[in-house]
């Protein structure tokens, strides 16, 4: 289930967050919320008490005082100030960087989310339903809104009884719609919901297409933001998200096989499409090259054994030898088993057998670097698995 803490939730709800004194002797903090919903929501909730003010600037707690003004949608409190202003212990003369030590302190209070809509809750004919069934629109990301996702959830499905996921990565472009929708036949057949996370380009360096693939980036975990998402699907969808379908077409391949090694627990089988950059299970090799270093990285050591339980299936089309792009994108002291695509996937497909993992491949003729090519070859790997 997805959880917030007390401090995402004030955030979420205020429009300003402030402190300052109330003359030498008082602090005052002003808490006021972007609108009458989030008022009354701050106000339900609870988050600001006396007791907690009371307890962070040792103060008695009759001498806090809460005022809750309707009109401005807002709540004030003033208490006596732990120190004067203008003593020689006073470290903030004007008061204004108190409010930081109630952000701080409701951060480490975590709760699940209360904002959530779940499909199962809402009835017969309500106009949520729309939104929540069919192709959805796209939804933040719990922990990092500036990423997100859609998703495909198939007709009639209510809720009630669990369904399983399908996790589809997007290539370069962010194409995570079109990337969604190669995956709606099989998500009626199987009954499954389909997940497409958008992870956008140009997060810290405006020209950077290719921070997801490697996991991480900016100090974003693109591995974390996943299973946050998937947390959220949970919930919101009544989906089983202990262990995913996961595929990806070209950069969507590469951040896939990556997601895999370090959470094998998350992954009831893997497809991959045509990845220009492979990472092999290799503990002479540092990432993203091999995985000698993952522990020191991730805190996460890849372990072989870990995954063997899943069976992986490898795509590309027959033409598809890409070496105007990979010429384009190589990174210096990264080595790459081979010149093309088609001799890198064959070097993963090799690597992976040698770990004892049960790799299938198709080589899809007349094909280039295209997904419309490699997607059915996907979907027939994950229909003909055991259910």
């Amino acid at each position: 289930m997805p959880t917030v803490t007390h401090r995402d939730l004030l955030l979420r709800w205020c429009s300003l967050i402030r402190s300052k004194n109330a003359g030498p002797f008082d602090l005052t903090f002003d808490f006021m919320a972007h609108d009458r919903e989030s008022y009354e929501q701050l106000r339900r909730h609870e988050l600001l008490t006396p007791a907690l003010f009371a307890r962070l600037f040792a103060t008695p707690e009759e001498q806090v005082r809460f005022f809750h003004h309707d009109a401005a949608m807002a709540i004030k409190v003033s208490l006596p100030r732990p120190v004067v202003q203008g003593e020689l212990s006073d470290m903030d003369g004007y008061g204004g960087q108190q409010y930081a030590a109630v952000l701080d302190t409701l951060d480490l209070v975590e709760v699940a989310d209360p904002q959530l809509t779940r499909l199962a809750d809402l009835p017969e004919g309500h106009p949520g339903r729309r939104i929540l069934t069919g192709r959805t629109p796209f939804f933040a990301a719990p922990s990092e809104p500036r990423c997100s996702y859609t998703t495909y959830v198939p007709t009639g499905y209510d809720g009630t009884e669990p369904a399983g996921v399908l996790v589809a990565v997007h290539g370069t472009r962010r194409d995570a719609e079109y990337t969604r929708d190669r995956y709606i036949e099989l998500a009626e057949e199987q009954r499954l919901i389909v997940v497409a996370p958008l992870f956008p380009a140009g997060l810290g360096d405006p020209d950077d297409l290719h921070n997801y693939k490697f996991v991480e980036s900016d100090s974003i975990r693109f591995d974390l933001v996943l299973l946050q998402i998937l947390e959220q699907v949970e919930q919101r969808w009544n989906a089983r998200t202990d262990r995913v379908l996961l595929c990806g077409h070209s950069g969507g391949a590469q951040f896939a096989h990556r997601f895999c090694y370090l959470h094998p627990d998350r992954v009831a089988a893997l497809a991959l499409s045509a990845p220009g950059r492979v990472t092999l299970l290799d503990d002479t090799a540092d990432w993203w090259s091999g995985t000698r270093d993952t522990e020191a990285r991730f805190g996460i050591r890849v372990a072989p054994a870990a995954l063997r339980r899943i069976p992986v299936h490898l795509v590309i089309g027959e033409e598809d030898d890409g070496l105007a792009d990979l010429a384009a994108t190589e990174t210096a002291g990264q080595d790459q088993p081979g010149r093309t695509r088609l001799e890198r996937l064959a070097a993963l497909a090799g690597n992976l057998r040698d770990h004892g993992l049960a790799v299938t491949t198709t080589t899809v003729p007349g094909a280039g670097h295209d997904s419309t090519a490699t997607a059915p070859a996907m979907a027939r790997f994950f229909a003909g698995l055991p259910r």
